[in-house]
């Protein structure tokens, strides 16, 4: 009797059928227009922003993250992928084959049925949707981190059993969380015309290296080669405090933009994410003398774009 009892809790918690539905409805629709919110959260830290995403199949595509630790726009038309990173003011253009960024949200929806392990019900909720409360079902499971980082993400999808979409998901990496609101969602609609089309901002400048954008938690942040090994560092010297950041009791980051070159040394530092002029420079000034084994392309050095990130606290 136990035994049974037991094989019977298991299948009434189990949501794999419930998950295969939100990919069937994916991979259905031909055309998605999604807005919400999202935060990106850890270590006390919080960075709201908001998003939009226009979608046709198969590979047309424009998301836009304002806000968010990594404000991005990517546009993918039935050619190239582009992708502008608006704190550096740079774009980067690919092939759209080469770019698992031209589906993005709905690209993850479609695969939760091989990347989701043992997808568990784990009740209801309420979520507001566009103005209005709506009810969903809380489905909890685990997935495999992006090689070559190890350890599994923490997934919480909150689903609408009448249409088979996801209201509201949050994933959880090594202190880190990101959430996903929809506030938002139409499909199969008609796309205007110039939706695809790439409008680039005043300024803006192209770079061949990898670029910051909006990815899932547990995966890297940049939109890396096939191929490519990372950098790894060998040598590094503490940033200076400035006194005036100190007397103010300033503490917190300054996240750097780095092109590391062939030998394994920063030719490039931009300022991604400040924090107060005297940092920034302290920042700067110290990962200059950093040094690192370069990255690596079929076993021959290559210039790579890292992001770095320097932390201040007094003491």
């Amino acid at each position: 009797m136990m035994l049974v009892s037991c094989a019977f809790s298991q299948s009434r918690n189990d949501a794999s059928a419930l998950i295969k539905s939100v990919a069937d409805t994916a991979n259905s629709t031909k055309t998605w227009r999604i807005e919400g919110s999202m935060e990106d959260s850890g270590y006390s830290r919080s960075y709201p922003g908001t998003f939009t995403l226009s979608l046709r199949a198969p590979v047309e595509a424009r998301f836009q993250q304002i806000g968010g630790m990594t404000p991005a726009i990517i546009v993918c038309d039935t050619v190239n992928a582009w992708l502008y990173s608006p704190p550096l003011n740079l774009y980067r253009t690919q092939p759209v084959s080469e770019n698992a960024l031209c589906s993005p949200i709905v690209g993850e929806w479609k695969s939760l049925p091989s990347k989701l392990k043992s997808p568990t019900l784990a009740g209801r909720r309420t979520v507001e949707v566009g103005g209005q409360t709506m009810d969903c079902e809380v489905v909890r499971g685990k997935s495999e981190a992006t090689p070559p980082l190890s350890g599994d993400i923490k997934r919480e999808l909150c689903i609408d059993t009448k249409t088979n979409l996801i209201l509201s998901e949050k994933d959880q990496y090594s202190g880190w969380a990101r959430t996903y609101t929809y506030s938002k969602i139409e499909q199969d609609i008609d796309m205007p015309p110039d939706v695809f089309v790439v409008k680039l901002p005043a300024g803006s400048k192209p770079t061949p290296y990898d670029l910051p954008v909006p990815t899932r938690i547990g995966s890297l942040n940049m939109s890396r080669e096939p191929g490519i090994s990372l950098p790894r560092l060998v040598s590094k010297q503490d940033p200076v405090y400035d006194e005036a950041s100190r007397r103010s009791r300033i503490e917190g980051r300054v996240v750097l933009y780095v092109v590391i070159d062939t030998k394994g040394a920063p030719s490039e530092v931009d300022i991604y994410s400040h924090l107060t002029p005297g940092l920034d420079s302290s920042a700067v000034q110290a990962v200059k003398q950093w040094r690192f084994t370069p990255a690596t392309k079929n076993n021959q050095p290559v210039e790579v774009g890292q992001m770095i990130e320097v932390n201040f606290k007094r003491t």
